[in-house]
């Protein structure tokens, strides 16, 4: 028969046993969401991936002030890709490791070329707030973007071109580094626009990653005497090629891709994008409270103006947040996206069972150093 004393003991170390585990348990049911975040944050395309990690940061940050998801705290885990197939493997590699619910990003559409395939056998769902490339739409797998694709952006450009500016002569520069939305944009470009009346007369390409000189090619686009140039690539380099044309041609007209539509395009371009026409995801003017609300917030934080990436990162990272709130956990998260509405930053937003939505586009003027709305196109349904 136990003493008494040596009773006491076992029933109080069964007591300290049975704190512990609950304790331990509790820790282990508080253990935070892990949402990956992949983008450029190095080399050319950096603008766009800063932009994006920020827009997804202040939605984070947001969150946790707000009590965090579900009763648990976010933690965002960072991943640079540098516009670089080894380093976009290596960033998917150690998201994974990091047992991330889901992924924000890639930022750019060669990047998710290489991201999907490594990403697939996991059932993770990736939302990217910027790929636009139409070789990912109608797809029936885990990716979901809450941008609208290549096929909206360009058409409504070309006629906007076409149709409103009647211009109809144009030569065309793309970036093969990021081919998988630069060449898409420009087919369906010149589809719609040779529909609507136009021809393209000559279309030139380089390699943004090899930094090679560009005058040759803007001197041939200028020797067909094309009404405009169109360039298909990110923002630092259609403020090169601008400058180039500038030196030759002051009068022609320049148009961007949605690529290029970055603060960073206006700082770097200077005079030489005076008068671009540069379509948007969204409208930098929206005196929405909702919007104004971001805007400060986002001001507040970073001390800069939201861009597009930051706003269409920010409305990305809500989502997933939502499909976490909702019960969503790992391959649920996808389950949770398909087919699913949600009020972003401009207006209500759907993601169809692709993994496809809509937005409307807005075509911009680059008018004393800023981006000015010309007009408000209806996104085409996905």
């Amino acid at each position: 028969m136990p003493t008494r004393k040596v009773a006491a003991e076992v029933l109080w170390r069964a007591v300290w046993l049975c704190v512990v585990v609950m304790a331990l348990g509790g820790c282990m049911e508080q253990q935070p969401w892990r949402i990956g975040f992949i983008g450029g944050l190095t080399g050319k395309a950096a603008d766009l991936g800063m932009a994006a990690r920020n827009g997804t940061r202040l939605a984070v940050e947001e969150a946790n002030a707000a009590g965090g998801v579900a009763g648990r705290l976010v933690e965002l885990v960072v991943r640079d890709d540098a516009q670089r197939v080894d380093l976009a493997g290596r960033a998917v590699s150690e998201l994974l490791a990091a047992r991330v619910d889901a992924i924000v990003g890639p930022t750019t559409s060669a990047m998710a070329e290489v991201v999907l395939p490594l990403t697939a056998s996991s059932g993770l769902a990736v939302v990217s707030p910027t790929v636009a490339g139409s070789g990912f739409s109608g797809r029936d797998d885990h990716f979901f973007r809450v941008v609208a694709s290549t096929r909206e952006h360009a058409s409504a450009s070309a006629r906007y071109l076409a149709q409103t500016l009647g211009l109809r002569r144009v030569a065309v520069i793309l970036d093969q580094g990021n081919e998988a939305y630069t060449a898409d944009w420009v087919k369906h470009f010149s589809g719609a626009f040779l529909a609507a009346g136009g021809e393209v007369l000559l279309t030139e390409t380089f390699f943004s990653s090899h930094d090679a000189s560009l005058q040759e090619p803007v001197a041939r686009l200028l020797a067909v005497r094309p009404d405009a140039v169109l360039i298909a690539a990110g923002a630092l380099d259609m403020a090169r090629i601008s400058q180039l044309v500038r030196r030759r041609d002051t009068a022609i007209a320049l148009m961007g891709t949605t690529w290029a539509a970055t603060e960073e395009l206006v700082s770097v371009g200077g005079r030489a994008v005076e008068g671009a026409v540069v379509p948007q995801m969204f409208d930098r003017d929206d005196n929405s409270a909702r919007y104004a609300a971001f805007r400060s917030a986002y001001l507040d934080r970073f001390g800069e103006q939201p861009g597009y990436a930051s706003v269409a990162a920010y409305d990305a990272t809500r989502l997933v947040l939502d499909a976490l709130a909702r019960g969503g956990s790992g391959e649920r998260v996808r389950q949770m996206l398909i087919d699913h509405e949600f009020d972003g930053l401009q207006g209500r937003l759907k993601i169809d069972a692709w993994g496809d939505t809509r937005r409307d586009v807005f075509m911009t003027t680059i008018r004393n150093g800023r981006f000015s709305v010309e007009a408000k196109l209806p996104g085409a349904t996905p």
